[in-house]
């Protein structure tokens, strides 16, 4: 007789012990929090203040889905790789010299606030669209799986360059005008293989199972930690407290028009 692999999991709506909650709180925001940091520097916004909104927008997010369907969706409404070509090009106009990491002025950034502005106009118009259309059915007649796939493709392709230089440890300043060195790749490549083999190996094995992206990363800071990879002197320069730097939208520059279509236009993206 066949035999299927247990897979132990928790809908929305359970609540898992506390011990287990902590531990996949961790394993989510190790999930989130590369993607939401590398999209601020990238964009060359504060990291404290994308922290800061992101976070507002996943609570506003996980209270709209608790009136309107009576359950929390677990997710965290980071920041979206979509918007980075647009957002670049933009910057890149208003201060051409920004290094990576650099955060732009607050006069550019309220440029492209501009424009995020617009997507989230079109986000709810579409939103209200398409309840009043027939819900998921008629998105996905519009934004079959073909399409939808087809751009993550296109985000993914764009970002391959940007992750193999950060594996290669050239990328983003850590070891920048220096060639790509063995002990970065061979850190990144453990941590890569671990998640894999966490991810397919400890699936049905219980609790444990649920956990590949946390314990990967615990192996490679085991890996990484040795070979001289970690830097713990920025943790105690750093304040443990930051104020997000919150600036607004304006639609007086000579970029703006760029910023509305540029960057509003990726709301069918996302």
């Amino acid at each position: 007789m066949a035999t299927t692999s247990k897979v132990l999991g928790y809908l929305p709506s359970d609540t898992p012990p506390f011990g287990r909650m902590v531990l996949l709180g961790f394993q989510h925001v190790l999930t989130m929090f590369p993607a939401t940091v590398l999209c601020a520097l990238l964009m060359h916004f504060d990291v404290s203040t994308v922290l800061t909104i992101t976070g507002f927008g996943t609570i506003v997010a996980l209270l709209g889905s608790k009136f309107a369907i009576n359950t929390y969706i677990p997710l965290y409404y980071g920041s979206s790789f979509s918007y980075i070509a647009a957002v670049v090009s933009i910057i890149g106009v208003l201060e051409p010299d920004l290094a990576f990491g650099a955060v732009a002025s607050p006069e550019s950034i309220s440029v492209v606030t501009a424009g995020f502005l617009v997507t989230g106009v079109i986000n709810v118009l579409i939103g209200l669209l398409i309840r009043v259309t027939g819900g998921k059915k008629s998105l996905d007649k519009i934004l079959p799986a073909e399409v939808t796939g087809s751009v993550a493709i296109v985000i993914g392709i764009g970002l391959a360059y940007t992750a193999l230089t950060m594996a290669s440890g050239t990328c983003c300043g850590v070891e920048a005008n220096m060639a790509p060195t063995l002990k970065w790749w061979l850190a990144a490549l453990i941590t890569f293989l671990a998640a894999v083999i966490f991810s397919v190996y400890l699936q049905g094995k219980g609790f444990i199972g649920m956990l590949p992206i946390l314990l990967a990363m615990i192996l490679g800071y085991v890996v990484a930690i040795p070979i001289g990879l970690v830097d713990f002197s920025t943790i105690g320069a750093s304040g443990w407290i930051t104020v997000p730097k919150i600036v607004f939208p304006v639609f007086n520059d000579a970029l703006t028009a760029t910023a509305l279509i540029g960057i509003g236009v990726m709301a069918i993206a996302t």
